[in-house]
């Protein structure tokens, strides 16, 4: 096993090795000798890591500011998977792949509105409208007796490594609320890729909760925006 003895002169090109099987000796650092070869796969596999933490970086920063507290479980390791396969197959850079995401998997938006929900989204140059039918969020606590949701619009330019964001909150409501939500959001620019993001937090008496099974963040809609306005992805 080789380690340090200082009964023997030091030698930085050399390794000091107490052996049962031999006496005390020193024998050159692995490498020194004969060239460590690294294989062609694990270089490429090294630019492409290296390349997808940058726009991995970029969306999850975005997501960040808007998760406060809230766990990401295992989001970041989804990021740079999702920008390394877009790298090694040589298409744009984009979020679509995000599309029905929950931003921890542990609290899924599925756990609240058990029923489901339904939303509309349009949009033109300038803005984009995003409205909800009736929401009935079921709470595992039974003392939770209102909830507030947040909508937000995330846009990337994956050629300058930058995004903007806009957000829209409701007032609190009661569980058993009817009325349609809307939401306008600021669009982005042409060429951008985007994600609508829905974020749903569980209210006692107007305060809103924080433990983690009273809310949830879910991406509602990926794609690209176009000059007509958002060109929705799908995974089909």
């Amino acid at each position: 096993m080789a380690k340090y003895n200082s009964n023997l002169p030091p030698d930085p090109n050399s390794t000091y090795v107490d052996s049962k099987a031999y006496p005390e000796h020193t024998r050159a650092r692995r490498g020194t000798k004969s060239k460590v070869e690294v294989n062609d796969t694990f270089k490429v596999h090294n630019l492409l890591l290296s390349g997808a933490n940058i726009p991995a970086s970029l969306v999850k920063r975005a997501i960040d500011t808007y998760r406060s507290d809230f766990p990401s479980g295992q989001l970041w390791q989804f990021l740079v998977g999702m920008f390394k396969t877009q790298l090694k197959m040589n298409i744009p850079l984009n979020a679509d792949k995000l599309l029905y995401k929950d931003i921890n998997t542990d609290y899924r938006l599925s756990r609240i509105l058990k029923g489901g929900y339904k939303h509309e989204i349009s949009s033109n140059p300038d803005t984009l409208k995003v409205e909800f039918g009736n929401l009935n969020p079921q709470f595992r606590s039974k003392s939770i007796d209102g909830f507030i949701i947040e909508v937000i619009a995330m846009y990337f330019d994956f050629n300058s490594m930058e995004s903007v964001s806009d957000s829209a909150s409701s007032q609190i409501m009661p569980i058993k609320q009817t009325q349609k939500l809307s939401f306008e959001l600021k669009a982005g620019k042409p060429g951008d890729s985007y994600l609508i993001c829905l974020k749903l937090n569980g209210c006692i008496r107007d305060k809103i909760l924080t433990e983690n099974s009273a809310r949830s963040m879910h991406i509602i809609e990926t794609g690209r925006v176009s000059e007509n306005g958002l060109e929705k992805a799908s995974l089909y």
